[in-house]
Formats: C-alpha cells, sequence, structure tokens
C-alpha cells in the first residue's frame, strides 16, 4: 500500500483524514468487508476494533504504513495493553450518533382500575341437561335434543346429548348417595 493521506469516507459520509484515513485503507485492503465506525459504535469501540484489525494485517501492509500511523499504532497498543483506553488517530472523525432512549408511555395515576367488558353468556349444553334431568329424571334424549335446540344448540349429535345424560345421571346418583342431593317427591320413587 502506497503511504498516502487523502480521505477516506465513512458510512455516514464523514471524512476521515490523515492517519485515521491510512489505517482505515490498510483495515479494508486486509479484509475488504471492514466497516467504517456505525453510527451506533462508541468512537473507543471503533478505535478498539481499528488497533487489533492493525495487529492482524500482514506485514507486507503494515510495513507500508506511514511513520505516523506505526506510531499510532504502538502508542495505541501499549495504551490498551496497560488497561487503558487508546486515543484516536489523527484525523478521526467521530461517526458516532447515540440512540435516543424511548419513552416509556406514562401510566395515569388513578384509583379507579379500569372496567373489563362482561362477557355475557348463556348456560352451557351439560348446565341445561342437567337442569331438564333434575326436573323430569326420565326425560328422553329426544326431549333433551328439542330442549337444547330452542337454546341454540342445533348441531350437537345424538350420542353427545346420551352421554351427557348418562353423566348428570351418575353424577346425581353418586351426590344422593353422599347425602348431598334429593329428588324431588314427585321423582323420588322412580
Amino acid at each position: 500500500m502506497a503511504k498516502s493521506s487523502s480521505a477516506a469516507t465513512v458510512d455516514d459520509g464523514a471524512e476521515l483524514s490523515g492517519v485515521s484515513a491510512e489505517l482505515l485503507k490498510a483495515c479494508q485492503e486486509h479484509k475488504p468487508n471492514f466497516k467504517a465506525q456505525r453510527e451506533n459504535e462508541a468512537d473507543a469501540a471503533f478505535v478498539e476494533r481499528v488497533l487489533t484489525a492493525i495487529a492482524d494485517v500482514p506485514d507486507e501492509i503494515y510495513n507500508a504504513l506511514s511513520p505516523a500511523a506505526k506510531d499510532w499504532f504502538a502508542a495505541a497498543a501499549d495504551a490498551a495493553n496497560a488497561g487503558g483506553e487508546p486515543a484516536a488517530p489523527e484525523g478521526f472523525q467521530s461517526a458516532y450518533r447515540p440512540k435516543t432512549p424511548k419513552q416509556a408511555k406514562k401510566k395515569l395515576i388513578t384509583r379507579e382500575k379500569p372496567q373489563k367488558p362482561v362477557k355475557v353468556t348463556g348456560p352451557t349444553m351439560g348446565a341445561l341437561i342437567r337442569r331438564a334431568i333434575i326436573n323430569d329424571r326420565n326425560i328422553s334424549v329426544q326431549d333433551l335434543e328439542s330442549m337444547l335446540a330452542a337454546h341454540g344448540f342445533t348441531d350437537i349429535k345424538r350420542t353427545t346429548v346420551f352421554s351427557f345424560q348418562r353423566g348428570s345421571l351418575d353424577t346425581l346418583k353418586v351426590a344422593e348417595e353422599m347425602g348431598r342431593f334429593s329428588w324431588p317427591p314427585e321423582q323420588a320413587a322412580a
């Protein structure tokens, strides 16, 4: 690489000059996909990335650097190895643009709790069948189907209605045996 102090353009259109431009060109010569400083990349992180990239370039690219670029690399490497923050090279122009923090929506402070809409639903199919069986323990499956159709349950299979009927009768029988349910007097003898 020829010694040059010509300018290099970074992603946002800013110009790097002098040692900064030379170092960026050397990094890109070794790794063509090496990117200049990004808007959200802090200056120290970018300088560290350039320093690491220059440490990895082949000898022929490093030897082609100007004495000022080599001096910057030596000083920056010493500072980084000592745990400090290396200084930016001559001609460095920051492209860092901090992101503006998003403002959280402010919650209104009130003593009132928002009311959720109450969902109005009718009785379930099981509840309708249990009520019908309690009123008439000997109700037929056909009578249950017509009662369900009157309440909007029109697409119910007969086997489903029969299963609910048998299950309800069995549940009520167990409740009766436990003393928690009793049939009305007119149905008790059945």
